[in-house]
């Protein structure tokens, strides 16, 4: 929603968390949505994605598995890529790098990809000039942490500031 007008759209925050549940054929049952709610709602404040201490253990685990199966490899190259795209920030040890190098290595390195940085660039700078303008100091700091996520990142997308 919002993709092509910025006061049309926010960026969004969330967290994930993984556990055991079950599901009764409408409703799933699991301290891991729980979980995510709370890291979402309490922690993640600004426009990011959290990951809970169990997921890190749970990437860190499978990133080590020594299963030297077919299987067993797909599994531990899987966990691999997906670690490497979370980095420690100063408040959580397993933030989404969704600018950073873990995901940029995912998509094809064309013009299209670069657009689509480019575009996600521009939006965040129209949203933190605007919000600074309008005087929306809660607004503002959310996309002034996303200018300062962002802006040493945007070389390996290959946008220019």
């Amino acid at each position: 929603m919002g993709g092509d007008d910025p006061d049309d759209s926010l960026p969004l925050r969330g967290g994930i968390d993984v556990a055991l549940g079950s599901f009764d054929g409408e409703v799933l049952y699991s301290p891991a949505l729980a979980g995510a709610y709370e890291l979402e709602s309490k922690n993640a404040r600004y426009p990011r994605i959290i990951g809970s201490e169990r997921f890190l253990a749970f990437l860190n685990s499978y990133a080590q598995i020594q299963d030297e199966s077919l299987e067993g490899d797909y599994v531990r190259e899987l966990s691999v890529a997906i670690r490497e795209m979370f980095f420690e920030e100063k408040d959580t040890p397993c933030t989404l790098d969704f600018f950073g190098e873990g995901v940029r290595k995912q998509l094809p390195a064309d013009d299209e990809t670069r657009d689509v940085a480019l575009k996600a660039w521009r939006f965040v700078c129209s949203g933190e000039s605007r919000f600074r303008k309008a005087g929306n100091q809660h607004l503002h700091e959310k996309y002034a942490w996303l200018l300062e996520y962002m802006k040493p990142r945007l070389y390996l997308w290959g946008v220019k500031d």
